[in-house]
């Protein structure tokens, strides 16, 4: 431990741009063995062999494990189709709703049909009429109102003024 750190201290000796105030504890033996063991490592990583040859499955181990992470899961046929029993049984619901709700028709006997009467559709009509007519001012009555409050905070503030002007 002590090595390490008298080589840390060497290290941030030479890294510093200001002067020498630490070199008192270093001493000459801490300098001489961090230079020894630099120039033990610079021989040995000169005087290593090079090895040239690449294993042969190096590139395309690389390359899997790189599509592996780009794509973790597999696509199969129920990944693909994962959304599909959703809207089925949606669909379901809908069928087994209208074939609940569908009324039997009931067959008639063309010869003794009745005339209908045109009451019905006349009253709704004229109802929608009605409606239209009304929908606009039942729409903006809010709105009016308000706005006339608006108008009367205006004219109450604006007569505040001119009573408060000398």
């Amino acid at each position: 431990m002590k090595d390490w750190l008298a080589k840390l201290r060497i290290s941030m000796m030479f890294d510093s741009d200001a002067p020498q105030s630490n070199q008192g504890r270093i001493t000459d033996a801490d300098l001489g063995r961090y230079e020894a063991a630099l120039q033990s490592l610079d021989y040995r990583l000169k005087t290593a062999p090079v090895s040239d040859t690449v294993p042969a499955g190096l590139h395309s181990s690389t390359m899997s494990a790189l599509r592996n992470v780009a794509e973790p899961e597999e696509r199969s046929a129920w990944r693909q189709l994962r959304w599909l029993p959703a809207p089925a049984f949606a669909a379901l619901i809908v069928v087994g709703i209208v074939w609940v709700t569908r009324q039997p028709t009931v067959k008639t006997n063309v010869a003794v049909s009745r005339p209908q009467s045109l009451a019905a559709p006349s009253l709704a009509l004229d109802q929608g009429n009605e409606l239209a007519h009304k929908a606009p001012a039942l729409a903006l009555a809010p709105l009016s109102t308000e706005l006339e409050l608006l108008n009367r905070d205006l004219e109450k503030a604006l007569n505040f003024i001119v009573a408060s002007v000398p």
